[in-house]
């Protein structure tokens, strides 16, 4: 497993943005990127999920508990309360990693 980072813009226009698996990887951590700007909603796993929201700045963390997360698998989907912001994303980080 190697870490790799990505990067996704994230709106409240339309759907949800998908958050992708960019490698084989037990976690993913999300955030947005810059000093904190909007609080946003997360659904996982799927978009019909109900949204929950988090706080602007905070950290949303994907887990794949007794398993891999595979390239290309979708993890849950972020939503913005109000603009477009760019979000960071990291593969398997442990706390300060990276």
């Amino acid at each position: 497993m190697a870490i790799e980072t990505f990067t996704l813009t994230v709106d409240a226009a339309g759907n949800p943005e998908a958050v992708v698996v960019p490698t084989s990887c037990k976690s993913v951590e999300v955030r947005e990127q810059g000093d904190p700007t909007t609080d946003y909603f997360v659904r996982a796993p799927g978009i019909a999920n109900a949204q929950h929201r988090r706080f602007a700045g905070s950290a949303t963390i994907f887990r794949a508990i007794g398993r891999m997360f595979q390239p290309g698998e979708i993890v849950g989907y972020l939503e913005t309360v109000a603009g477009s912001v760019p979000f960071s994303g990291i593969t398997d980080a442990e706390a300060g990693e990276a």
